[in-house]
């Protein structure tokens, strides 16, 4: 009985050590398996570390976004857009076509299916608040001969009538730097008109005769970059209307 013991604790020994051998001691196929996976781990760690560098890469390659380059590009898409609304009415935006009268817009009661005709951005009147100042270079291409001179137009007046609600009258003084008309000082001219809500017009023509130009002119800056501070001017004759003249103003 002793001898049948000892043959079975001898027997767990060598399975035992059979074991811890097999665990300090693995197979060729285990070892190969174990390597591979190691160099499999290592090529991820080093595939995360480069997705990382391009990841900070690309990040530095321009600013965030920011809501003026949103606005901006949402204009320029929809200036190169086919528009179907006819002369006088404007475009509600959306996903299905709808056009409304100018004389809709802002005027306190909501004619577009989105509402798009009342919302604060269409309506807000910063462009002519008194004392709002834009500059910018003129360049006749006709009419007038006279060189690109610098241009600075500054609201002075404005007025918003609660009877007419689709658009702001406006005055204002359109400024030229000296030199462009063989004057010793600035030559200052006043202006007077409207901006309309509806497709973001400032209107202006001289409020009276004046001797700088040789006939009178209508100046139309249309501010479609998306926000305030930034309008495409064109100067028309005012009977004929034909372009004369055009700059872009930035507001200062």
């Amino acid at each position: 009985m002793w001898t049948a013991v000892v043959i079975v604790v001898l027997a767990l020994s060598a399975s035992t050590l059979a074991r811890h051998h097999d665990d300090d001691h693995p197979s060729v196929k285990e070892r190969v398996n174990r390597y591979r996976i190691r160099s499999q781990n290592l090529h991820i760690d080093d595939l995360e570390h480069h997705v990382d560098d391009l990841e900070h890469a690309m990040d530095n390659l321009s600013r965030p976004l920011t809501t003026w380059d949103v606005n901006s590009l949402k204009a320029r898409v929809y200036k190169n857009e086919e528009h179907k609304c006819p002369d006088g009415e404007v475009s509600c935006g959306g996903d299905y076509p709808e056009c409304i009268s100018h004389l809709f817009v802002c005027d306190g009661r909501v004619d577009c299916h989105n509402g798009q005709d009342e919302v604060e951005s269409v309506c807000d009147s910063e462009v002519v608040h008194v004392g709002s100042t834009y500059q910018g270079v003129l360049e006749w291409d006709s009419c007038e001969y006279l060189p690109a001179a610098n241009v600075i137009l500054t609201v002075t007046n404005s007025y918003h009538s609660p009877y007419f609600n689709n658009r702001v009258y406006v005055r204002a003084t359109l400024v030229s730097d000296s030199t462009k008309f063989d004057r010793p000082h600035p030559v200052a001219i006043p202006m007077q008109g409207h901006y309309g809500f509806a497709d973001g017009h400032l209107v202006l023509r001289p409020s009276s005769h004046t001797e700088h130009l040789h006939r009178p002119y209508v100046v139309t800056c249309t501010f479609n970059f998306g926000d305030h501070a930034h309008a495409d001017c064109t100067v028309k004759e005012i009977a004929s209307l034909h372009e004369c003249a055009k700059f872009r103003i930035v507001k200062v």
